[in-house]
């Protein structure tokens, strides 16, 4: 397939989210399918661009149709969960490939906090340090001021009233503390053409992609009249794939054979890779910086390295090592060995302590300082996302995948691990009720996932011990929150964790956070599940699409919008201990 088809398929992969693969296996459909779920498949193929959309030759207008087509089938094909499969279930409708599972809760407790390592260098969200007991009744808040929010049919007003007592409002009760939920409206609007990653915040300045390159000042004091803001600088760049940022420098891979990017914070151009066939071809996910390096995540696809194909190149952050030429031209330091696997790699890769990891259809860990493999483990499901790593004493790297599981493997290749090469299997698993397509987070020893439907899930994640059991062992949520928005959304959003609070989108158009240590707004049921329910929203009224996963810094929150074409800006968030 030449170049010009994988760049098609890999903007199709980013924009539509593949909807067929994110099946982790076919489970039987009830009796009562399609018929009740006439609206949500509406809506799911209401996601799906026309074939009037494909363009280019007739190979890739033939590939482009034929995966829309799949993409439709697997909207017609949601089915109902109902009381007749599980009892706890009120009806959804979901993809044909979710399972259901019971859940079983046993006691619980908050451990104190662990050391974090984030896997990148571009964004540090900031969390709290004061753990708290799930089974508590009274809550005491510092927050940030109560803000009242008033919007127009043309224009969004802001007034906030600073008061005394802390924000969320909270109520208590006997089994639970509760908090009204409003409606947040947007500080600042970020104008774009509707761009579908995180965005990326460093040194001052707000990141994001599209068919060109956007920098904004972050605190909204440049280049903004009003509530808008307008970009500080662009540069094109068709087809992206990915972008991070690191220590004033920003950093751009293009599906569309420009390879990977690298500009100052003021917007010029610091170097770029070698596009000559056979060097190395990026893939879709985001690229990653540490120590110095820049991390890119190779197309894969079976593609031998004399052709291109590895899981993750290495670039000079600086432009210096492999660079030759002005304007600077430059070439991997070194890539990563073994041919990929036969699938195009969506992943993003992970560093810590000296290791690299990137989950490819299976996990992989590198020398992070020149690419040799230390240890792979199988993972029986395609993978979407980037691996997190984090622990106290030990650290482990947690991976969600489509079939709906998190895999917990011990990060250093030693629990659970044998051979030559080396193979590990993992600490323990936990189940989801469909595919986890965003990159986990983690939290006051607490691991987050988001599934494909709409479901945020809580695992212990100090060692597997609270909810889990048996050989291989296996682990319930810690608590799950009460969908919100109806049904037939669905998000691939990765959780991020600010001020005590968890926070995801879905495509009604929503950004919601929940309680991170599942007390406020939270119940438990006469069969000891726990569901908790929003203590923060803002819906901003583009359903459809695939907003991106929101992005918290100094207490504002920052998220793509594709549908309003632009990154909304939040101010005023709750803060819980």
């Amino acid at each position: 397939m030449g170049r010009r088809v994988r760049s098609l398929a890999t903007l199709a992969l980013a924009t539509v989210g593949l909807v067929l693969l994110l099946a982790g296996g076919v489970a039987a459909k009830p009796s009562h399918c399609a018929k009740d779920c006439k609206q949500d498949i509406i809506s799911c193929l209401a996601l799906v661009p026309t074939n009037k959309s494909c363009t280019g030759t007739k190979a890739e207008k033939r590939a482009c149709r034929r995966m829309y087509a799949a993409q439709r089938k697997a909207c017609r094909g949601m089915v109902k969960v109902c009381k007749q499969q599980n009892p706890s279930l009120s009806g959804t409708c979901v993809l044909s490939s979710t399972t259901t599972t019971s859940t079983t809760t046993t006691s619980t407790t908050t451990p104190t906090t662990p050391r974090i390592i984030t896997n990148t260098t571009t964004t540090s969200l900031q969390t709290t340090t004061t753990s708290t007991t799930p089974s508590t009744t009274t809550t005491t808040t510092t927050a940030a001021p109560t803000t009242t929010t008033t919007a127009t049919t043309s224009s969004t007003t802001t007034s906030t009233t600073t008061t005394t007592t802390a924000a969320p409002t909270t109520t208590t009760t006997s089994s639970t503390t509760t908090t009204t939920l409003s409606n947040a409206s947007p500080t600042r609007v970020y104008p774009t053409n509707g761009a579908l990653y995180r965005p990326v915040i460093d040194d001052g300045r707000l990141y994001t992609a599209t068919n060109q390159l956007y920098a904004f000042d972050e605190a909204g004091g440049m280049n903004c009249t009003g509530s808008t803001c307008q970009p500080l600088w662009t540069v094109p760049s068709a087809y992206v794939n990915g972008v991070t940022a690191a220590n004033g420098s920003v950093f751009v891979t293009d599906g569309n054979g420009a390879g990977v990017q690298a500009y100052t914070a003021a917007g010029v151009p610091l170097w770029k890779s070698s596009i000559t066939t056979g060097i190395f071809y990026s893939g879709v996910g985001q690229p990653a910086v540490s120590n110095g390096i820049v991390y890119v995540p190779g197309y894969g696809d079976g593609l031998p390295l004399s052709n291109g194909g590895a899981y993750v190149a290495a670039f000079d952050a600086a432009g210096n090592v492999g660079c030759t030429g002005s304007p600077r031209t430059c070439v991997p330091m070194w890539t990563t060995t073994g041919v990929p696997a036969s699938v195009a790699n969506s992943g993003s890769p992970a560093i810590a302590n000296g290791v690299l990891y990137i989950a490819n259809g299976a996990l992989y860990a590198f020398d992070a300082a020149g690419g040799q493999p230390m240890w792979s483990a199988a993972i029986p499901s395609n993978t979407f996302s980037a691996p997190v790593v984090a622990g106290d004493t030990v650290d482990t790297v947690y991976v969600g995948a489509a079939d709906g599981m998190l895999y917990a493997f011990d990060a250093a290749g030693m629990t659970n691990c044998s051979g030559t090469p080396k193979t590990c299997t993992p600490l323990w698993t936990a189940t989801t009720p469909n595919s986890i397509n965003g990159t986990p987070a983690v939290a006051n020893r607490v691991v987050y996932t988001v599934s494909v439907d709409g479901t945020l899930s809580a695992f212990d994640a100090a060692g597997g011990m609270t909810n889990c059991s048996g050989t291989p062992k296996t682990c319930t949520p810690l608590w799950t929150n009460v969908r919100v928005g109806g049904t037939g959304y669905a998000t691939w959003s990765s959780p991020a964790v600010a001020g005590g609070v968890v926070y995801f989108s879905s495509t009604d158009g929503g950004t919601y956070g929940y309680d991170a240590a599942g007390v406020v707004n939270c119940t438990v049921s006469g069969m000891g599940t726990k569901t908790c329910t929003p203590l923060w929203s803002a819906v901003s009224g583009y359903n459809g699409g695939f907003p991106a996963s929101p992005a918290v810094v100094d207490g504002t929150l920052f998220i793509n919008i594709p549908g309003a074409g632009a990154i909304y800006a939040y101010t005023g968030l709750p803060m819980l201990p």
